[in-house]
């Protein structure tokens, strides 16, 4: 007999809610956009409405409830996945003051931490710069509207914030803590020299346990507000990052894989601590115990290609979108881009300038065919397959350890062109999940194995998170080896010209 679980996905472009079956899969499954508020003037400083926020929540749950046809009294538990570098700021009574997305730049005006008090923060916690995280912007509503920094009482992410709002309990795990940070991610425990220097009280940030750990049962207010029973079982989940690694088969030291979504972070999963010491990349922790991650950011991927189709391609949908790339060789005759940083470097984001450079060449000859939208279109393509190959490659020289395994999950999989592209550079057999909706159903299998469901991960993983096998061929490998290499070339132009 199956058994089900609805998983809740914080994302940074939208809440998604899942009802996942033990043998099925996702049964089905139910969108709503976040109601974001963006600064009048200051547009980098964003955050979202959270009563709005937590309605939202509700009704994706009650209509994939509805959609699916299953008895509330068949879904034994609940648990959430979020985007990280998220904040919510709570008062005394458990009010949300703030609910801050991983946008939120306003960290950027607060003042900074000494050069001395930055290298530490990145020694103890991986991440850098300190003023896209939760201290900075902390310390914005110090300076910027102090009666909110009074009234703040609990710090949490997005993740804790809906497991403490079904339960009550102020609960957290490693994957997402560690993007707080605030977290020593060697022992992964909250820093007291951290929270020392950020002015943070220990007993304002969640307890840590284990993802899958159970957290509670709803409460009775949560539970009438789903449509769930009480006492249905709530769960710890994770990053959405790091469940999209589980699945796909991103589990074991020295593997690597991408989630590539809106946007495309590349990561390495180690079974030691491993910190840059140039501060380039981020450590964090694997959902799994015992595993810490390396990861190398490009930034928009999905982004930048959901901007191409809603502006550029005819009937502005992917399957058109998919005619042109199919229409347009490997190389996209020579249509090469550069937009913003393609590879990561964390300590000079704060100096980071958004610009793009696009190169289309000319006609000059008449037996040359003109370069058309077609090429235009593979090129944003092969653009974002070029940065997740240079991403790697930025691992690769940090950690020392070469690829033993890709595996890809997200939105983009569904492009098969960039799959095929990405195996061709990396020559090497690429795992793909069938359902783009890894990470949602990676969790699923985290709780399901939890409550005594599955034998095992690995079995529940092949239940229902099915992956496929892409393998390059050797003409492919040799004309991605070339289009890369023009690539890696127009990039150290472009470099010298922004100068």
């Amino acid at each position: 007999m199956s058994e089900a679980v609805i998983i809740v996905d914080l994302g940074s472009s939208n809440i998604r809610a899942y009802l996942i079956d033990s043998q099925r899969g996702i049964v089905a499954s139910a969108r709503r956009n976040w109601s974001t508020i963006v600064h009048q003037e200051l547009e980098l400083i964003v955050e979202h409405d959270p009563a709005d926020a937590y309605a939202k929540i509700v009704e994706a749950v009650r209509e994939v409830l509805a959609r699916s046809n299953v008895e509330a009294s068949k879904v034994i538990g609940i648990s959430c996945i979020s985007q990280r570098m998220s904040t919510v700021l709570l008062d005394e009574d458990g009010k949300e003051l703030y609910m801050g997305p991983n946008r939120d730049s306003r960290g950027i005006m607060a003042s900074q931490p000494s050069l001395e008090e930055a290298d530490l923060t990145f020694k103890l916690s991986g991440h850098t710069p300190p003023f896209l995280f939760t201290p900075a912007r902390l310390r914005w509503f110090r300076e910027f509207q102090p009666h909110t920094a009074e009234k703040t009482r609990y710090i949490m992410t997005f993740h804790d914030w809906l497991i403490y709002r079904l339960t009550g309990k102020r609960l957290t795990e490693p994957s997402v803590s560690a993007e707080t940070c605030l977290l020593n991610v060697k022992e992964r425990r909250w820093s007291r020299e951290l929270t020392d220097i950020y002015e943070i009280e220990l007993e304002s940030l969640p307890e840590i346990r284990r993802s899958g750990d159970i957290a509670g049962t709803l409460n009775v207010k949560a539970a009438g507000h789903l449509g769930l029973k009480e006492k249905t079982v709530v769960l710890l989940g994770g990053g959405d990052t790091q469940m999209g690694l589980l699945s796909a088969r991103v589990t074991s030291n020295s593997e690597y894989g991408c989630v590539a979504g809106y946007t495309a972070p590349v990561v390495g999963v180690f079974d030691e601590v491993i910190i840059d010491e140039e501060m380039r990349v981020w450590t964090g922790c694997h959902s799994l115990g015992d595993l810490w991650t390396l990861e190398a950011n490009p930034g928009l991927a999905g982004g930048l290609i959901e901007w191409f189709v809603n502006k550029f391609s005819p009937g502005r949908s992917y399957d058109s979108f998919m005619k042109l790339i199919k229409s347009s060789p490997v190389g996209s005759r020579g249509v090469t881009m550069v937009l913003s940083t393609p590879i990561m470097n964390a300590k000079e984001m704060e100096n980071t300038r958004v610009r793009g450079l696009i190169n289309i060449p000319l006609p000059i000859l008449p037996s040359l065919k003109p370069v058309s939208i077609s090429d235009l279109a593979r090129g944003f393509v092969e653009y974002v397959a070029f940065c997740i190959k240079a991403n790697y490659t930025l691992l690769e020289g940090v950690s020392h350890a070469r690829v033993r395994k890709f595996g890809v999950t997200g939105g983009l999989t569904r492009i098969r062109p960039l799959m095929e592209a990405l195996c061709s550079l990396f020559n090497m057999e690429l795992i793909v999940t069938r359902d783009f909706d890894g990470s949602a159903l990676a969790c699923a299998v985290v709780c399901l194995n939890s409550l005594g469901v599955f034998e095992s991960l690995e079995n529940g993983l092949k239940n229902i998170v099915p992956t496929v096998k892409i393998r390059p061929s050797p003409q492919m490998v040799s004309k991605y080896s070339e289009a890369y290499t023009y690539w890696r070339q127009f990039l150290e132009e472009a470099i010298e010209v922004g100068r």
